[in-house]
């Protein structure tokens, strides 16, 4: 579960902002949600110098959020958004726990409340929803200056993968290299037995019927099967006229 708090200047910038969260207490037990497993974030913004619609002016625009790791500043009447996401645990007593965001500049202070309910009930491991969320490898690549299907690219694709998953969703494509049937269903064993990934897309090979065989024989040894898909972007997706009659 997230929470924002929005840090803003006055007249004046804010320097060497701080922000630490305590942990949250339940107020009619003993539970405690640990402050060092809050995870807290700092807004991106994006400068939209020229906009695409009418309905929004040029101006700064919430984006990415970044792990809050370092203190930061505050231009005079400027805002800076923090996120704080918590991950109860399994097992944790049900109820109301409170905890403070305190926020520092300088000799400045402000306390912050949180109020958090943990309810009655535990999520599954198991994620029961298929989903195949695109991750754009070649995107990845440009983004983080490395070259495909370099072990920097493929530990990069695995973290976006995990960052995913932390949130139950599976992403289009299992963060590994598919270009080797046996090895495909090496690296492929470690995600197939997490509960969570609920869907993946099956490697297709152009004008190779024989290997595109070959790995489906393989996934089906494994009993991954139901799990998987295709996913023809390339050959069927929004597809130009010339292709209506594929």
């Amino acid at each position: 579960e997230s929470g924002q708090l929005i840090v803003k200047a006055g007249a004046a910038a804010l320097h060497d902002v701080e922000v630490s969260v305590s942990d949250l207490k339940q107020t009619a037990g003993n539970g405690v949600i640990a402050g060092t497993d809050i995870r807290l974030f700092k807004q991106h913004y994006v400068h939209v110098t020229q906009p695409t619609t009418n309905a929004f002016p040029a101006g700064w625009y919430p984006d990415a959020l970044i792990p809050l790791t370092a203190a930061f500043d505050v231009q005079p009447g400027l805002n800076q958004g923090i996120s704080l996401t918590v991950k109860v645990p399994k097992g944790q007593n049900p109820g109301m726990y409170t905890g403070i965001v305190t926020v520092r500049s300088g000799n400045a202070v402000s306390i912050v409340p949180v109020v958090l309910q943990v309810w009655d009930f535990e999520l599954t491991d198991e994620s029961h929803t298929q989903t195949a969320f695109a991750v754009w490898g070649n995107e990845v690549a440009l983004a983080h200056n490395v070259a495909m299907n370099t072990p920097a690219y493929w530990a990069l694709m695995a973290n976006y993968y995990q960052m995913l998953m932390d949130y139950r969703i599976s992403a289009t494509d299992l963060p590994i290299p598919s270009d080797n049937v046996q090895q495909f269903i090496a690296d492929a064993a470690p995600y197939m037995s997490n509960p969570k990934v609920s869907a993946f897309r099956i490697p297709y090979y152009d004008n190779n019927p024989q290997l595109t065989q070959q790995m489906v024989d393989a996934i089906r040894a494994q009993g991954w099967l139901d799990k998987g898909y295709y996913y023809l972007g390339h050959l069927i997706d929004e597809p130009a006229r010339a292709q209506y009659p594929l």
